[in-house]
């Protein structure tokens, strides 16, 4: 709206006004032709807000999750491909000593032991004791073999070496022998052992 006003047609210019009404003065165009107060109203068109656009009519509507998203297919977890474990039960009831009643050190003779080895074939280990015989398993063979070392009097130290030869379908032949590392110690008095041993 834009007003300029003379010193004389005011009164009758706001009387225009009144006359007309505050309903009806949007919509009202008054010019005194003795005043110069001029009230022009703008258009309805020029005030008018402009609607605000309906929620949602020019948007993309929401993708639909479901319909397009891609779902794996469960996955089964790989089978292990490690080495399965296989076990056999080894006994060695008695040792002959050479010569007789000559001590050896060993433990075959105190209890079984287990045999563990992969079943594809690969290393095995044998525990009689605190012996432990390590070595290999594989095509049907066995080769097993432990090292030892033990004190005789005050400062001689021996060295004996078992070993466990032979199918895995059993017997193994054991053998016992040792001998001296200690310089200056007398290798007389070493003894021998042989044996069978039976797998299960």
């Amino acid at each position: 709206m834009a007003c300029s006003a003379g010193e004389g047609g005011t009164g009758d210019a706001l009387g225009a006004i009144d006359e007309a009404g505050v309903g009806h003065f949007r919509d009202a165009q008054v010019t005194s032709l003795d005043a110069a107060l001029v009230v022009l109203e703008a258009s309805p068109g020029d005030d008018a807000a402009t609607p605000d656009a309906t929620v949602g009519q020019d948007a993309e509507p929401p993708a639909d999750a479901g319909s397009d998203a891609h779902v794996d297919a469960p996955v089964d977890a790989p089978a292990d491909t490690g080495s399965a474990t296989c076990t056999k039960t080894l006994t060695i009831a008695t040792v002959t000593i050479t010569p007789s009643g000559c001590p050896l050190n060993e433990n075959v003779t105190a209890a079984p032991a287990t045999l563990s080895y992969p079943c594809a074939g690969g290393t095995g280990t044998a525990t009689f004791g605190k012996q432990t015989f390590t070595g290999t398993v594989a095509n049907g063979q066995v080769g097993l073999q432990n090292v030892d070392t033990f004190i005789i009097g005050s400062s001689c130290t021996w060295q004996s070496t078992q070993r466990l030869e032979g199918t895995l379908a059993g017997p193994l032949t054991y053998s016992y022998a040792e001998k001296v590392i200690t310089t200056g110690c007398s290798a007389s008095g070493s003894c021998k052992g042989s044996g069978s041993c039976t797998v299960k």
